[in-house]
């Protein structure tokens, strides 16, 4: 829920301002609430906009109550505020506040809200419910955060409505007198509908969770045309006239799937006209290929070529791969030099700071003449990791290799000032030969413990060589080989700055262009003239399009579904980022105003409309033929429903496979088996972040709706039956194929992860809406008998709509 206190936050001092004003209106106009002013069928004032039983609101009363909610709701979010209070997180859990402070939703429906709190605090009051003076003034005390006194409170009383404290009072306490009233009526009602039945819980589970496959025959509508008898006028008119004020091509969402509505519609859409400027970043980058320089290219290489071309295939160090080590190119020190019994006593643990001490060595094995060098450190605790579980005779599949580029660059260089760790007199090695070498054996007697990674990089097999770490150059794809790549995104780069110049450019001389005729058009509409035609600069954009090379089309008429088909309905304007260019041609744009748009790919619109028209109801003359063709397809889906109930009784009768049946003799597709598919469907990952499962779509299957699905999945074993698509194109011969998992398997399943499916949370607030909704509507028309006032409904439509 977006915050109630944002738009209060931002909007302070208009807030106040409009409810001023709407104070003013109501005592110096109207005077409802005592019935002063004047009265008469010709006020507008005391028009009527809605009766209930015993009880009834005309205009002036109307705006009265919305004043008062306005400025309740303004004294509430003042003393939340001036409380210490920034957030609705800070607000109290044992006071209700959803629903009774107003957001941006609930601002822009406010008439329909404080005319459903009057009922609902009506029905209360009949109820029984009352609401005490201490009651409010403790719900007050808490929206305050408890930190306010009654000093404080009168300021902010004289800060809203008209200033006087005292008339304040008296609205905010009225008002939410009548708000909690509302509340606890209508709270009766919320747990009940948090109830969902184990039986419900097994139905909304199984239908996301079992899955099935179909055998279908498939009988298309139309070869069912040819046996529609044709129609006769009245037929004709009849249908004209259920759907004449109907778009035709309409689409519908059905259970979270858009399809095709089965209705025809007669009415003439409206449509418009587009011209258009495209400028294209992938042609604009072409062209300036030649102009990306080779200095360029070696600097943009750089600068990025240890994130964007580093070689895949550069081998590990075996050691730090967890490899096993190849063996060495040089003799291997003779076994008997270095028996296994001098192995380390216990083996060393890689997590502590010291390593077992190991057996002694003798002397000879290793050449004396050989000067000592330190063991090298293991460049991180992942690449000695592999390395200790060899030595321990330990394995993990949790071990990853170490990075093959890190070898050389994370490595650090041994020091050759630094002194050797053992004593001058003990034996020496052969010096390190890479990461993996075999280090110095200690004698028995040494106390202080041998170096971690020496411990662990220890062989009993004698000296081995390993591969020598790739050098830095290596790690990286030659320049040759990248230098078009680099080249082409570097043109690429230069296309976007250039076409945004040239496109902002273009937009500013037609902006200018546009502002000297909108005037124009003012002038001449003030003066009851004849609108003026555009300027030759305005009514064809080729002259633009020449100067920049850009490309230019005019569009034919579309309507709205057929503008957002096409790649420039499509995209986003670069302003508001909020509307499509088919949403700015059909709801926001002037003829020939400019609009600038861009697509994902980079490629920029600046899009005019030049013709706009409007929508209208032809008479039946205009479009006979297109009713005759409507009727006939409606009554050939319903020859097409009979003969496939038809043919689903007698395969059911026949011992002839499925498929045999309908072998290419009779005209029908079959398909063998479907895809396996449930009646509903989550998107990936979204079960129990708050939106429903949609209709499962079948591939095979085209126009599938919810009566399909109840049909199908209520199909016995070896059962068919006929079955229409939604959108009335094709009639189905089914037969269940195949199911994932048995009844008894599925309850089991259920069974395990009923508390705990995701999609159970979900479900249930769908539940709890179905149930409000129909408390509501049975609470408003069958207890209070709530009705609008026709006239009123029509002109706060208009109201809106502008």
């Amino acid at each position: 829920m977006a915050s109630p206190f944002r738009y209060f936050r931002k909007h302070t001092k208009v807030f106040m301002a409009v409810a001023v004003v709407l104070l003013m209106f109501i005592w110096v106009v109207g005077s409802a609430m005592s019935g002063g002013g004047p009265g008469g069928n010709d006020n507008p004032g005391t028009a009527s906009v809605a009766t209930w039983n015993g009880g009834s609101l005309d205009q002036n009363q109307l705006n009265a109550l919305v004043a008062h909610r306005l400025i309740t709701d303004e004294f509430l979010k003042r003393v939340f505020a001036q409380g210490g209070g920034r957030s609705e997180y800070d607000l109290p859990i044992d006071i209700p506040w959803r629903g009774l402070l107003l957001g941006d939703q609930q601002r822009d429906a406010i008439e329909q809200i404080v005319i459903q709190t009057d009922v609902e605090a009506d029905l209360a009051k009949r109820a029984g419910i009352t609401v005490s003076d201490d009651l409010i003034s403790d719900y007050i005390a808490k929206m305050g955060l408890g930190k306010l006194n009654s000093g404080q409170l009168e300021q902010i009383l004289a800060s809203v409505g008209n200033g006087n404290p005292r008339t304040s009072e008296g609205i905010v306490m009225g008002t939410l007198r009548k708000m909690l009233a509302a509340y606890f009526y209508t709270r009766m009602y919320a747990d009940p509908a948090l109830v969902v039945l184990p039986h419900q819980r097994w139905q909304d589970w199984k239908q996301v969770n079992d899955r099935i496959s179909l055998q279908v025959a498939v009988l298309p509508v139309d070869k069912f045309l040819a046996e529609v008898p044709e129609p006769n006028d009245d037929q004709l008119k009849a249908l004209f006239n259920d759907f004449k004020e109907f778009d035709p091509g309409r689409r519908v969402d059905v259970g979270g799937r858009v399809l095709p509505s089965p209705d025809p519609g007669f009415a003439e859409p409206q449509r418009v006209r587009l011209q258009y400027l495209k400028g294209s970043v992938a042609d604009l980058a072409e062209k300036l290929m030649d102009k990306v320089s080779e200095t360029d290219i070696a600097y943009y290489y750089e600068q990025n070529k240890d994130t964007d071309f580093l070689k895949m295939d550069v081998p590990a160090s075996p050691a730090d791969a967890g490899e096993s080590v190849p063996e060495s190119t040089s003799p291997a020190t003779p076994s008997e030099e270095t028996p296994a019994a001098e192995t380390p006593a216990e083996p060393a643990d890689p997590t502590s700071g010291e390593a077992a001490t190991p057996a002694e060595a003798p002397a000879a094995a290793a050449p004396a003449e050989t000067p000592a060098a330190p063991a090298e450190p293991a460049s991180s605790d992942a690449e000695a990791a592999p390395a200790a579980e060899e030595a321990t005779g330990q394995e993990s599949s949790d071990v990853r290799p170490a990075s093959p580029f890190r070898l050389v660059s994370f490595q650090d260089a041994p020091d050759a000032s630094a002194p050797a760790e053992t004593p001058a007199t003990e034996p020496e090695t052969p010096p390190a030969s890479g990461p993996a070498s075999e280090p110095a054996a200690a004698p028995a007697e040494t106390t202080e413990p041998a170096p971690v990674a020496a411990a662990v990089e220890s062989e009993p097999t004698g000296a081995v060589t390993t591969p020598a770490a790739p050098a830095a150059a290596d790690k990286y794809e030659p320049l040759d080989n990248v230098r078009d790549e680099i080249r082409r995104e570097l043109a690429r780069d230069m296309a976007v700055k250039e076409l945004d110049r040239i496109m902002g450019e273009s937009m500013a001389q037609l902006q200018t262009e546009f502002n000297a005729y909108g005037i124009a058009v003012i002038e001449a509409t003030e003066a009851g003239k004849k609108t003026p035609k555009p300027p030759a600069k305005l009514a064809d954009l080729q002259w633009l399009a020449d100067k920049n090379a850009l490309v230019y089309e005019k569009m034919s008429p579309l309507t709205a579904p057929e503008l957002y088909d096409t790649p420039v309905g499509k995209a986003i304007g670069t302003a508001t980022q909020e509307m499509t260019v088919a949403q700015a041609a059909f709801y926001a744009l002037k003829p020939f105003e400019p609009f600038m748009a861009s697509e994902l790919e980079g490629d920029v619109y600046i899009v005019m409309k030049t013709e706009d028209i409007p929508r209208r109801v032809p008479d039946f003359k205009e479009v006979r033929d297109r009713v005759a063709a409507a009727w006939k397809q409606r009554e050939a889906a319903k020859l097409a429903e009979k003969k496939a109930k038809e043919l689903a009784t007698e395969i059911q009768k026949s011992n002839t496979p499925f498929d045999q049946f309908f072998f290419a003799d009779r005209g029908f597709e079959v398909i063998k088996e479907t895809a396996l598919f449930s009646w509903l469907n989550y998107p990936t990952g979204r079960a129990g972040f708050g939106s429903l499962p949609s209709l499962s779509d079948i591939p095979e299957l085209k126009g599938i709706g919810p009566q399909f699905m109840e049909t199908v999945f209520g199909l016995a074993d070896n059962e068919t039956v006929g079955v229409l698509n939604y959108d009335q194109t094709a009639a189905y011969v089914v037969r269940i194929a195949r199911k994932q998992w048995s009844d008894d398997e599925l309850k089991k399943l259920f069974l395990e992860e009923s508390e705990s499916w995701p999609g159970g949370r979900d479900m249930l607030f769908k539940h709890a809406s179905i149930f409000n909704n129909a408390v509501e509507n049975d609470m408003f028309t069958e207890r209070a008998g709530l009705k609008f006032d026709e006239k009123w409904l029509q002109e706060r439509q208009k109201r809106q709509q502008r």
